[in-house]
């Protein structure tokens, strides 16, 4: 089920420290889980595994599907502002040249193993997004804990490229056609006249 404080135990600080992603822990399925609503129309799909015997026998039409989790209005004003994490925010690193992904970066204070607060210099970067922006295939979460700290440790700039690089790799593979125009290699056309 993850791990919330339940409203009863809520002091005067839970309120800023759960936007700041403290006193909550979720698994990496739980977080794809709950990002997949934005990829539809704000229902969750109920988890299935599946050993890879069987992977093939499974037909993706039989996606069950859990409840609704919110309404698609709200799904849309969500997805177009993680689109804007993308194109403005700290996804920039992130952005494909092939498909647009609407995403969130999380930088996030590792725990102590004496469950006594956070340590200050060490952390869990993850990245999250989606694709295609209109007809969404794939949901990719890459989290990297306690990164090398020469090479930083925010969400968006470590484990961004890393979920750019599989959404563009898996929606090739899978033949979803770009919906980005190919960048002009700044070639000029030559006029026959």
């Amino acid at each position: 089920a993850g791990i919330v404080t339940s409203p009863r135990k809520w002091g005067n600080y839970t309120q800023s420290s759960v936007a700041m992603g403290h006193e909550i822990a979720v698994t990496p399925l739980q977080m794809v889980r709950a990002f997949s609503a934005f990829c539809r129309d704000g229902t969750l799909p109920a988890l299935h595994v599946v050993s890879p015997q069987f992977a093939e026998s499974r037909s993706p039409n039989q996606l069950r599907i859990s409840r609704q989790a919110m309404p698609p209005a709200i799904v849309r004003t969500a997805r177009e502002a993680m689109r804007g994490v993308m194109e403005e925010g700290t996804g920039r690193l992130a952005q494909s040249e092939k498909y647009q992904m609407f995403g969130k970066s999380g930088t996030a204070e590792l725990p102590r193993k004496d469950r006594r607060g956070y340590h200050r210099d060490r952390y869990v970067a993850s990245f999250i997004a989606g694709a295609p922006f209109e007809e969404p295939h794939i949901v990719v979460l890459c989290v990297i804990d306690d990164p090398d700290k020469k090479k930083g440790h925010y969400g968006g700039a470590l484990a961004g490229p890393v979920v750019r690089d599989v959404i563009d790799e898996t929606l090739s593979y899978l033949g979803v056609a770009p919906d980005i125009a190919p960048k002009d290699e700044g070639k000029a056309l030559v006029s026959a006249e």
